[in-house]
């Protein structure tokens, strides 16, 4: 999932060019200087801001899909990052809540 975002991030970063790199500016964002070739907009903040949206989105459709029943967390969550939806869980929590029988 945070692959994904990285990625997502340098589709945006590397064509806005990078001077230290030599990368030259595929995409010229406004404020773009022709004379200096630089960019003038932050688009490196940009990128950012455009990281942590997909990074949100991608984590809040996983927790969906996870919730509705829609993908098995134990098939597919490998990180771990949801453990509340594994069968293993939700056994406990049954068993926690089941009632208590009392033997005389």
């Amino acid at each position: 999932m945070k692959d994904a975002v990285i990625l997502n991030t340098f589709y945006l970063f590397l064509p806005g060019g990078e001077t230290r790199l030599g990368v030259p500016a595929v995409i010229k964002f406004p404020y773009y200087d022709a004379v200096t070739e630089t960019q003038k907009f932050p688009f490196k903040t940009l990128c950012m801001l455009c990281a942590l949206c997909a990074h949100c989105l991608t984590s809040t459709g996983a927790r969906l899909l996870f919730e509705h029943g829609y993908l098995e967390a134990d098939r597919w969550d490998i990180l771990n990052a949801f453990p509340q939806f594994s069968s293993k869980a939700i056994d406990q929590r049954e068993q926690q809540n089941a009632p208590v029988r009392e033997i005389h």
